[in-house]
């Protein structure tokens, strides 16, 4: 008799035990994985020093070519959330912005200085010429990023080269950056054009008619930038001030 109560305990026991082990086993598979919570502060960190690299340079008055700001964008893709992959692109910005600086050098590309032929984009007179300038701030040396060029009134402007209209924002000057690919790894930037004819996506020949300047009395200001291969040039050394631009009167722009 107490051979078999000691028998039926034992069962018991063994089914009270698997049921406990059932019980946390199905714990276990319910049981959700932590959540990752330095996943999200590592993405938070990134975007806060793109977002102080970004004043700092505004603060020193650099400007990035279109070829870098188009690889900060695509930072901010869907991937950009996996920190790993979000690291080799700061990388690779970083190198893209140091090509900016130059070694604190703006020099011309010798081999690309004499296939690039540029026309004056208006009629007027070059006020602020391709130099070095100190920054009223700072007091910080600024290189320059261009030439600034003073118009008549309602000046009409004209393509420098034959390119393809690859940009079109607004501009710090007032009415619109307009950006033109003119091959060679050579961007040619008209920053303040009032009126704007062209779209991105248009190609121009040089002489075109591609915007116009405001109508008043005092005229108004033009910036000509050239990048050749992401490095700010002087665009007087690629034209002759002296000739005659060629300009037509006909807008002959052409849409794709």
């Amino acid at each position: 008799m107490q051979s078999g109560r000691s028998k039926k305990n034992q069962r018991n026991r063994r089914t009270s035990y698997n049921g406990r082990s059932r019980n946390y086993n199905s714990y276990n598979r319910n049981k959700k994985a932590p959540v990752k919570k330095d996943r999200f502060l590592n993405v938070m960190i990134f975007v806060v020093i793109l977002a102080l690299s970004y004043v700092t340079l505004d603060m020193l008055d650099v400007s990035l070519p279109t070829s870098v700001t188009s690889k900060i964008d695509s930072v901010f893709s869907s991937d950009v959330f996996s920190f790993g992959k979000a690291k080799d692109k700061v990388v690779s910005f970083v190198n893209n912005t140091a090509s900016v600086f130059n070694g604190g050098k703006s020099t011309a590309v010798s081999s690309s200085k004499g296939e690039l032929k540029l026309e004056m984009p208006v009629s007027g007179e070059v006020i602020t010429k391709f130099e070095d300038k100190t920054h009223p701030v700072f007091n910080t040396t600024v290189k320059p990023r261009g030439i600034e060029i003073q118009t008549e009134k309602s000046e009409e402007v004209f393509a420098s080269a034959s390119g393809k209209v690859t940009n079109v924002v607004s501009s710090s000057y007032g009415g619109s950056r307009v950006v033109f690919d003119v091959g060679n790894n050579t961007n040619v930037i008209y920053d303040g054009v009032k009126t704007t004819f062209v779209k991105v996506g248009d190609t121009v020949t040089s002489g075109n008619i591609i915007g116009s300047m405001d109508n008043n009395d005092s005229g108004d200001v033009l910036g000509l930038e050239v990048w050749v291969d992401n490095t700010a040039v002087d665009p007087l050394t690629y034209m002759d001030t002296k000739s005659d631009t060629n300009k037509t009167t006909d807008n002959n722009t052409k849409t794709e």
